[in-house]
């Protein structure tokens, strides 16, 4: 269990939950005795990351609910997956790599590495970052990439 999963198994027992069940590799993150079920993210600058596995079993499972953490103990967000509208839920982005078109960019040797280790620093996978700073139009030094099912081509 990651930081942010332990934060909000935490929340979770605040809430009266007793009984727990985390699955590390699977979604939802969390379900409950009673058949309630938690998907777990972080939000980072308004964005928040599913992978296409983690949407593809999220759209048959509309009822479990999202909690979204920033670095605090208490979630920012708590909402049904089915909330989510036009990409959005509130004035949070969901993002997938499902929504990123195929594009091909330029990435330098320095800008691929310190890429790889960003992306370690934020826990997030190479290509979750990547997409992520496609997506925030950020300064990362990307420049050309190729982004293919998968996965990112050096």
């Amino acid at each position: 269990m990651n930081d942010t999963e332990q934060r909000a198994y935490v929340w979770l027992l605040g809430q009266g939950h007793t009984d727990i069940t985390f699955h590390s590799s699977t979604t939802p993150d969390f379900v409950t005795s009673t058949g309630e079920k938690f998907e777990v993210k972080k939000v980072r600058n308004n964005v928040i990351w599913f992978s296409p596995g983690q949407l593809e079993q999220l759209r048959w499972q509309k009822k479990t609910k999202i909690i979204v953490m920033d670095g605090g103990d208490e979630p920012v967000a708590v909402f049904p997956f089915s909330e989510i509208k036009d990409g959005y839920y509130g004035n949070i982005k969901v993002a997938g790599s499902d929504q990123v078109p195929l594009r091909s960019i330029r990435i330098d040797d320095s800008a691929w590495t310190k890429a790889k280790l960003d992306a370690l620093d934020h826990g997030m996978t190479l290509q979750e970052w990547v997409t992520l700073c496609l997506l925030r139009g950020s300064g990362s030094g990307i420049t050309e990439l190729h982004i293919a099912g998968e996965g990112i081509k050096r």
